[in-house]
């Protein structure tokens, strides 16, 4: 389902079938991996966070708890400030230009 909903949004997100024409193209004819690391430093900050989130994921549940149990024992401000940090952080990650929501282009 999830490829198909992919593959759908070209015709969405596309001005004209010549478009979606020279992705579909672009996709399955002409794809260069050489591309990967030049996408990978542009976009750095968002594969950095998916990477750390990765490892979050994979860590022990030992650990997890142990920093679980480290935030739970903190204080009230303590706690304040570990969230707006977060959220500080987490808000820096967001692109400069948002995009167009899909359905207010047609």
């Amino acid at each position: 389902t999830f490829q198909f909903v992919s593959f759908a949004w070209i015709f969405f997100r596309s001005q004209s079938l010549h478009d979606v024409e020279a992705i579909i193209n672009q996709i399955f004819g002409s794809f260069s991996f050489a591309l990967i690391p030049m996408i990978i430093w542009a976009y750095k900050l968002i594969f950095g966070l998916i990477i750390i989130g990765f490892i979050l994921h994979w860590l022990p549940v030992t650990w997890k708890e142990k920093y679980r149990g480290w935030f739970i024992e903190q204080g009230f401000f303590v706690k304040v400030l570990i969230v707006v940090l977060i959220v500080f952080v987490l808000y820096q990650f967001n692109s400069s230009q948002l995009q167009p929501f899909i359905y207010f282009q047609f």
